[in-house]
C-alpha cells in the first residue's frame, strides 16, 4: 500500500519531487503504535476533525498532510485550498 492524496493519485511518484514540501503526519486513534509515535498528532477517536483541522491550520502554503490508516471519527468540517494535500495511507 502506498500513499494516496483524496483523489485517489499515488503521492509516492511525487515524493522525490516535492521533498521540500512541509508534511505533517496526523495518525488516528487506533493507527499503529510506530505511526502514533513518528505522527505530528494523534487523534483521539472523537471529534477527530479539531485536530485534523488543527494540523490543517498549522500547516504553510504548499504542504501536505498525510492521514496514516486508521479510523478518524468526523463530524465534518471543509477546507478550501490548493496549496496543500490531505493524503491517506501509509508513510
Amino acid at each position: 500500500m502506498g500513499i494516496f492524496d483524496i483523489n485517489g493519485n499515488n503521492l509516492e511518484t511525487i515524493k522525490t519531487s516535492s521533498k521540500n514540501l512541509a508534511t505533517i503526519f496526523v495518525s488516528a486513534s487506533d493507527s499503529s503504535d510506530e505511526d502514533k509515535n513518528n505522527s505530528d498528532y494523534v487523534c483521539t477517536g472523537a471529534n477527530d476533525q479539531i485536530i485534523i483541522q488543527n494540523a490543517i491550520d498549522d500547516l504553510p502554503n504548499g504542504g501536505r498532510i498525510i492521514l496514516a490508516n486508521g479510523t478518524y471519527n468526523v463530524d465534518g468540517f471543509s477546507f478550501e485550498s490548493s496549496s496543500y494535500k490531505v493524503a491517506f495511507g501509509e508513510r
